[in-house]
């Protein structure tokens, strides 16, 4: 009864959904977020442990969903989706999560078609700290942890090269 929740999405801040009086679980709406195409990061926050997530749907679309419990549409399902990704068609690097970090973050990005791929960290001097992917990698979307516990609290930077594409974000670590 009475349960509470925290979403956010992407470097936004949380918003808090209160008051869910349930005696299951039902649908909760969250329209306030105008996305533009790109990488997002999803999170989820709950008041109660015994709280949890059971069925979750992302949509371009404004969509009524109906019913509760184990008898509630389930949207989620291929035969109900009204819009499906195939994959990327640009190339794009997320700014990494969290930020500022300690000691650890992740590093988002999606490639077009298969390509050769560097991403590598650098201080702020412009020295080379670690090479975090240097290879071949499919068309999608990548995610890549980066654990800075061996460096000293500062600003760095971090590179993607795929193909023709190269694009350069700033990471601050924090100890």
């Amino acid at each position: 009864d009475d349960d509470s929740f925290w979403v956010k999405m992407g470097n936004g801040g949380f918003q808090m959904y209160n008051g869910l009086v349930t005696n299951g679980w039902e649908w909760v709406k969250i329209d306030e977020y105008e996305l533009t195409e790109g990488l997002y990061h999803l999170e989820i926050g709950y008041r109660e442990d015994g709280a949890k997530l059971d069925k979750i749907c992302l949509s371009l679309h404004l969509t009524d969903i109906e019913g509760f419990g184990e008898e509630a549409e389930n949207i989620c399902n291929p035969s109900s989706v009204q819009h499906s990704i195939t994959g990327p068609d640009y190339f794009a690097l997320g700014q990494n999560y969290p930020n500022p970090f300690n000691p650890s973050t992740s590093i988002d990005y999606q490639l077009p078609e298969k390509v050769f791929v560097t991403l590598k960290i650098f201080d702020i001097l412009g020295n080379e700290v670690e090479t975090l992917v240097n290879g071949s990698q499919h068309a999608g979307n990548h995610s890549v942890q980066f654990n800075a516990s061996n460096l000293p609290s500062g600003v760095y930077y971090y590179r993607l090269e795929a193909g023709m594409n190269q694009e350069t974000r700033k990471l601050l670590l924090l100890k």
